[in-house]
């Protein structure tokens, strides 16, 4: 359910986005993408739903992502993006931290698993001390799960483990199968997609609990369409045929209305987001 002070928001933002001017709908919207796939896939899965804001609003939509996520999330954070798709974790910072909208939030949710090698001799957190753990991007939930995880299981990264960060889920599972690191964090959504002889060299030590997936998101401005229509536009395409594909191939499964205390849970992130994002 929305807030209170979330309904006022979105009602002014409403009432001024039917004032705003034909200048203003000559600009095309910013549709940014958080790159997490391969930049050529990802364009092509998020067109259909580029096309559909473009129909919808009668104005250009441009489609973009970034290098890494610490470069979208700063452009994130600085407003270049209108409307934009992201990570939880970073999506909530944006939310607390400019007060961004969250529009919409993909119906898949996360979970982020901690392997070790099958047989192996790590059994519990605890032996992990003294160890490496292989993660991916330090902005992503799953390596921010990883370092909440081991802090509360008395392990501090940096001291007592080593994280270390790999381009890809496969690359950080692999460090484990080769021998390179102890454990390694990864979703549960890339885990089917692993090769099947490299999860059977593997097991799962730790599953967390279920956490929110993907959030669209738009920064609060007088000259785009209204929040209201934004995410109607969002959920109408979910329930199309383009939709339902975009959601199988994207692996969001299609978007829902949020929550916001469900998503007041990511507020064990925000610490870490920061401190990633504060660093040069």
């Amino acid at each position: 359910m929305l807030t209170a002070s979330l309904g006022v928001a979105l009602a002014v933002l409403a009432r001024q986005s039917r004032g705003a001017g034909p200048l203003a709908r000559e600009r095309p919207l910013e549709f940014g993408v958080v790159p997490y796939l391969p930049t050529a896939r990802l364009l092509t899965i998020f067109e259909p739903l580029r096309a559909h804001f473009a129909a919808v609003f009668q104005r250009p939509v441009a489609l973009s992502t970034a290098p890494d996520f610490k470069t979208f999330q700063r452009r994130a954070l600085d407003g270049e993006f209108d409307i934009y798709f992201i990570g939880p974790g970073p999506g909530w910072q944006t939310h607390r931290d400019r007060h961004h909208l969250v529009l919409a939030v993909a119906k898949a949710v996360l979970r982020i698993y901690l392997v070790v090698a099958k047989g192996g001799p790590m059994r519990q957190l605890a032996d992990l001390r003294g160890k490496t753990v292989a993660t991916i991007d330090p902005l992503t939930v799953t390596a921010q799960v990883a370092a909440a995880v081991l802090r509360e299981s008395g392990l501090e990264p940096g001291s007592d483990v080593i994280l270390r960060t790999e381009k890809t889920p496969f690359n950080a599972v692999q460090a484990v199968a080769l021998g390179e690191a102890a454990a390694a964090a990864c979703p549960d959504v890339a885990w089917p997609d692993l090769p099947a002889e490299l999860r059977d060299t593997l097991q799962i030590l730790y599953r967390s609990e279920a956490l929110p997936g993907g959030m669209l998101m738009m920064r609060p401005a007088a000259d785009l369409p209204s929040p209201e229509s934004i995410r109607q536009a969002a959920l109408e395409f979910s329930d199309s045929a383009a939709g339902r594909r975009f959601g199988k191939e994207s692996g969001q499964m299609g978007f829902a209305l949020p929550e916001m205390k469900t998503l007041a849970v990511l507020d064990r992130f925000l610490p870490e987001t920061r401190r990633v994002m504060s660093q040069p």
